[in-house]
């Protein structure tokens, strides 16, 4: 039996999350309560703007003012890219219920696996793995007010360079580099809709650490040319 423990950052899942619990903590309702909430998502207005209008899809509630969160690209840090590194690990049965916690992902039924497997062995052998990883973000900011499009401009641009940033590498190991966020915050107008619509977007690049160990019951000492062979597909 294998069993695999996969942990990494979904930058754009993340962001999400943390955008929208910045424009709370801002009083963004307050602020401008005119203009209603933010819509926060990865899924982009235009797209179902686009399905609204070929499909006739009816949607609940405001698509504007919107921040769009798109991941544009993923890849090794270049100069870290030997840094990823395979060594032996062993799991007891301790350790079991720290797996979710420590932010893995597995399924329920492969952490009844291990209980029951330690239940009439001490230990299981695998593999575990870790590497930096880079990502390429943008945030696309759309609103049907040119002057409220500025303003959302400018928050998001605060919230990658300020406190925020570090708030997240410390709570999410995402390192946001303040040195790489671009932005165009006026010029952007689509009128594809029955309205015009002001946009803006800011990008950056932003580094992460991904983690993947693999257990492996049919594994029955911690050897490290063993382990060579099976992720190699020799074994």
């Amino acid at each position: 039996m294998i069993v695999i423990l996969s942990k990494g950052a979904l930058i754009e899942d993340v962001l999400i999350e943390e955008l929208k619990k910045y424009l709370a903590e801002v009083r963004f309702d307050e602020l401008y309560p005119v203009f209603g909430s933010v819509r926060v998502s990865n899924e982009h207005p235009f797209a179902l703007l686009l399905n609204q209008k070929s499909n006739g899809a009816v949607y609940d509630g405001q698509l504007f003012p919107s921040l769009t969160v798109v991941s544009g690209s993923d890849e090794k840090v270049p100069p870290l890219a030997e840094v990823h590194e395979w060594k032996p690990c062993t799991l007891e049965s301790a350790d079991v219920d720290g797996i979710a916690a420590a932010g893995y992902q597995v399924a329920p039924g492969a952490i009844d696996w291990l209980r029951t497997y330690f239940t009439s062995k001490p230990e299981l052998y695998g593999m575990t793995g870790f590497g930096p990883r880079r990502d390429r973000v943008t945030i696309e900011v759309w609103s049907e007010n040119i002057q409220l499009k500025n303003e959302l401009y400018n928050l998001v641009e605060l919230f990658l360079c300020g406190p925020k940033r570090m708030e997240m590498d410390k709570k999410h190991g995402i390192n946001v580099f303040d040195d790489t966020i671009r932005g165009q915050r006026s010029g952007n107008y689509n009128l594809d809709f029955g309205q015009i619509l002001y946009g803006g977007q800011i990008s950056f690049e932003a580094d992460y650490w991904v983690a993947q160990t693999i257990l492996d019951s049919d594994i029955t000492e911690l050897n490290s040319s063993v382990w060579a062979e099976v992720l190699n597909g020799t074994a």
